[in-house]
């Protein structure tokens, strides 16, 4: 799933879950929306790839988007912002990876939260894009009906 998707996910249950609860929640729900099927496939994910960096880069903005609208909408912005972030949070992995990528450096092992990671990608496939927009779409509506 996308990092907008994953925060829009946390700001639900920094909504609606209460305190501490939301924020291991917020972070549980990364792994559970990699779960389904998304956008995503051989070569679509090739860091070479135009499109990846397109996709990323359009990600990026919106995340930002998402972060500046709970700073100013949400009731609590501090706990949906720190929610939204813990839903992402895992993906940060994956840029480290790729950050040592860039830099020539050698590549980690992965550990057993990323493997764990890897392997939940299963239904990665490039028509997951009709998904992630409807989830978006769906969340986004959630979302602005909650704050």
């Amino acid at each position: 799933m996308t990092a907008t998707n994953h925060a829009l996910t946390g700001t639900i249950i920094a909504a609606i879950v209460p305190m501490p609860f939301a924020l291991p929640l917020a972070f549980l729900s990364h792994f559970l929306l990699d779960s389904f099927p998304h956008f995503g496939q051989p070569g679509v994910n090739d860091k070479r790839n135009k499109l990846f960096w397109t996709m990323l880069g359009i990600d990026m903005v919106l995340l930002l988007a998402v972060y500046g609208l709970l700073f100013f909408y949400a009731p609590t912005p501090y706990v949906s912002i720190a929610c939204a972030f813990l839903a992402t949070s895992p993906d940060l992995a994956w840029g480290v990876r790729l950050l040592r990528e860039y830099l020539k450096k050698p590549e980690l092992p992965l550990n057993k939260l990323s493997k764990f990671h890897s392997v939940i990608q299963w239904g990665e496939r490039r028509w997951g894009w009709t998904i992630e927009l409807g989830y978006c779409i769906a969340a986004s509506i959630v979302v602005t009906r909650l704050l």
